[in-house]
């Protein structure tokens, strides 16, 4: 669980290689991708378009291509069958991982949950909001900018989670 909440790319792209397991299965980054998608459609029901594509396991790789949509299908389904559970597994705004040191005053009874990511002037954020203990919504930001702008980019995201809690 513990891979989940802090960043740790080496080990992820490890995880994502063994995909390939088999001896008899081509081992490399775009097998691997198409496994864990079939993999995905198959336990999540979700469905990939054309244009959707895996190619690492950290996220590093310049042909990853997954649309916010995609991605908040993936989050959705995997909240509605591993629950509550999944939710605690990712960083805590204001509490640990990727996040211990954002999103430090939410309101009492209120998480943000998720990982966050940047790489080559986007910042992006897949995970949950939630309040009062009721169900949480389901949020995928990505923002492309300016690479040198990554701390503004961070910082119009983390309002844009405040501001969907406010709603929640």
């Amino acid at each position: 669980p513990l891979i989940l909440k802090d960043s740790n790319n080496l080990v992820t792209d490890a995880l994502f290689a063994k995909l390939t397991h088999r001896s008899s299965w081509p081992r490399n980054w775009d097998f691997a991708g198409r496994v864990l998608k079939d993999h995905i459609e198959r336990i999540f029901g979700v469905v990939f378009s054309k244009e959707d594509k895996i190619n690492s396991g950290s996220g590093l790789s310049l042909y990853n291509r997954l649309t916010p949509l995609t991605l908040t299908h993936i989050l959705r389904k995997a909240h509605a069958h591993l629950g509550q559970e999944f939710v605690e597994f990712l960083a805590q705004g204001g509490v640990d991982g990727t996040l211990q040191d954002r999103l430090k005053n939410l309101p009492a009874c209120s998480k943000i949950s998720g990982k966050t990511g940047h790489l080559h002037g986007v910042t992006s954020f897949g995970g949950y909001v939630q309040k009062n203990g009721k169900d949480p919504y389901v949020v995928s930001v990505f923002i492309e900018g300016d690479n040198e702008k990554a701390k503004e980019r961070r910082e119009l995201l983390d309002g844009i989670l405040m501001t969907v809690l406010a709603s929640a």
